[in-house]
């Protein structure tokens, strides 16, 4: 169980995401984390710990930018390593990616052991890994991410919600049948 949260918001987004994490902080103490994009760069903060415990006004000043995502940590799978705290962030091809998850996949063991023996290396042990490598290599094949999404939530088994910044827009999906609790607005 995690929470997981994406804003866009022209006045800044680092303030809200801490407090939508404080609100979420419930379903993961563990770990907490914040990345935002400014319109060039990814900017990112995580720690192990509270979200009030993680965060400081100094360092949410620093988090610059109008779109960003957050989550908090109650492990499933993965250790309690430092490199699994989310979100994670790449840079693939000329895109920023931040990526965060709640949920229990039952099929990323196999899918993993696939990307590995096609000479990938994983840097974590979550599951999000799993799934960012999944739609990084779909937006490489289609360039269209909506379509790189479709492809992954083919893929993957389980129950999940997943909220994705892609230089600065928000994309959020979960399972097919809704299990997770997951709530998508404007």
């Amino acid at each position: 169980m995690c929470g997981i949260v994406g804003i866009v918001d022209a006045g800044g987004v680092s303030i809200q995401l801490y407090y939508a994490l404080y609100a979420l902080q419930h379903r993961g103490q563990e770990s907490a984390g914040i990345s935002t994009f400014d319109g060039t760069s990814l900017h990112k903060f995580k720690g192990s710990g509270l979200v009030a415990d993680v965060f400081s006004p100094s360092v949410l000043s620093d988090l610059k930018g109008n779109a960003g995502v957050g989550h908090v940590r109650y492990p499933t799978t993965g250790s309690n390593l430092p490199e699994n705290i989310q979100p994670l962030n790449f840079q693939f091809q000329d895109h920023l990616i931040s990526i965060a998850h709640n949920g229990n996949l039952v099929n990323t063991p196999t899918i993993r052991a696939e990307y590995e023996k096609e000479g990938q290396i994983f840097t974590t042990t979550t599951d999000t890994e799993v799934i960012a490598k999944i739609l990084m290599d779909e937006i490489g094949r289609s360039g269209i991410v909506e379509d790189a999404v479709h492809v992954c939530m083919q893929k993957i088994q389980g129950s999940y919600s997943v909220v994705l910044m892609i230089d600065g827009i928000i994309y959020a999906f979960r399972d097919p049948l809704g299990i997770k609790p997951f709530c998508i607005g404007r």
